[in-house]
């Protein structure tokens, strides 16, 4: 199949049968997108999937379709909110600058050490767009709960906090990379700090449109809810923990090494630590199987045929620059991230939460090896996302189901990612192959 791929790019690039070509293409890449939904979802049980998922698939497809249109049209008012953008940097930075670099017709700014352009990304329209989509999206989902027309105030309140974050984002690039460092800057900040902002943005409204009466029809008082226990947070809040801190470290570190990944472990441990009450309750999260101990085995062997091996080393070779103390230190402790605190957190998110959220609202009511097709492929699917190699994580996140599934205990899925993990971790030690952490 990738073979027949290939032939046909090679014959949509040119010839006089090019749009035939393309089109035979676009057609191969529909075709292999059904294959691989038979192969997760059984083709008889296609029309109870539809039935149950098609509003959520048409809402889906209208907010991109719509996000899509935003997007185009707001590139061509790019410029107006670039020079609000560049007016509003100059009066902040000017608190802390006296001799800024500040050309208006070039949109520059910034100080003698490092300078930067206003371009279209750089004005804030992007998160602006977003933000839009997302709250317009919401306020239709959670229409009987939020109070009308009051809860329209949200999308001009989103638009200009996302547009005020981005001018703090702007601020804060122009002082790492004057006052600290170009290559973390224009690395891990700038590539990250904007997603951060957006998340940030997103859940403080979230926050804010589910807890204020002006909003929030729900007249549950303070104490109601701090005494009303959510059981999806022992479950979410570890990987939540996980990802947050991975995007905040990468921000403030240089090219593709994370130097604060002990941050990272340190943000999950506190997740553990905040809800060991609830996983005391808990079946036991740690345990021994054979039969679990083999699946992590398999999916380690399906790991290293399927990801692709990088050449880049930003790992290695920031170890290799390091004292030899905390390059040691640096790697045990991603060691025991990578073997230890991932998996249980990735395991209590997808295993022990979504795939039985996705069968009922109830989930925790449910044993830990309920399993439908559609909450197994959803689940696994959703898992690979999570990782850089799609299908590899998607077939070990159905393998880790199949661990669950057998006796129903977490600790054996949590087994088998350990295992895999460990592996995997042993092979990047004895190559140097630091990608497959």
């Amino acid at each position: 199949w990738r073979l027949a791929i290939v032939v046909l790019e090679s014959g949509a690039l040119e010839g006089r049968w090019a749009w035939q070509w393309s089109l035979a293409w676009v057609a191969s890449g529909f075709l292999a997108a059904l294959c691989w939904t038979a192969a997760l979802v059984p083709i008889d049980s296609w029309g109870r999937l539809a039935r149950r998922i098609w509003w959520a698939v048409g809402l889906g497809t209208i907010a991109g379709a719509f996000a899509s249109d935003i997007g185009f049209l707001s590139a061509r008012l790019w410029k107006p909110f670039g020079r609000l953008t560049l007016t509003a940097l100059r009066a902040v930075l000017g608190l802390v600058y006296s001799n800024l670099v500040y050309d208006p017709a070039e949109a520059l700014i910034g100080t003698r050490r490092f300078t930067v352009e206003i371009n279209s990304p750089c004005s804030g329209y992007e998160g602006i767009g977003l933000i839009l989509v997302f709250f317009s999206v919401f306020l239709w989902v959670f229409r009987d709960r939020l109070r009308f027309p009051a809860a329209f105030i949200l999308l001009p309140v989103g638009a200009i906090l996302m547009w005020c974050g981005n001018v703090l984002r702007l601020c804060v690039l122009i002082v790492i990379g004057s006052e600290y460092s170009t290559e973390i800057a224009m690395g891990g900040f700038h590539s990250q700090a904007g997603w951060l902002t957006l998340n940030a943005g997103c859940l403080g409204l979230i926050v804010l449109a589910t807890r204020c009466r002006l909003f929030d029809r729900d007249r549950m008082s303070t104490t109601d809810r701090a005494a009303a226990v959510n059981p999806s947070l022992p479950y979410l809040v570890p990987l939540l923990a996980t990802v947050a801190a991975s995007m905040a470290t990468r921000a403030l570190s240089p090219g593709g090494f994370n130097s604060l990944y002990p941050l990272q472990v340190l943000a999950t441990l506190i997740a553990f630590v905040l809800f060991r009450r609830e996983y005391a309750r808990m079946p036991r999260l740690l345990g021994w199987s054979w039969t679990a101990f083999g699946i992590g085995a398999v999916v380690f062997a399906l790991w290293l045929a399927l990801i692709p091996h990088e050449s880049e080393n930003p790992i290695g070779t920031s170890l290799a620059s390091m004292p030899t103390l905390w390059a040691a230190a640096w790697v045990a402790v991603r060691l025991f991230g990578f073997i230890v605190t991932v998996p249980l957190a990735e395991e209590l998110a997808f295993r022990g939460f979504l795939n039985r959220r996705l069968i009922s609202a109830d989930f925790d009511t449910l044993p830990l090896n309920r399993f439908t097709w559609l909450s197994i492929s959803l689940s696994s699917a959703a898992f690979g996302l999570l990782h850089s190699g799609w299908l590899a994580g998607t077939l070990a996140g159905l393998l880790f189901a199949l661990a669950l599934r057998q006796r129903g205990r977490l600790a054996d899925a949590v087994l088998a990612h350990m295992v895999t993990n460990g592996l995997l971790a042993i092979v990047a030690l004895a190559r140097g192959e630091w990608f497959l952490l």
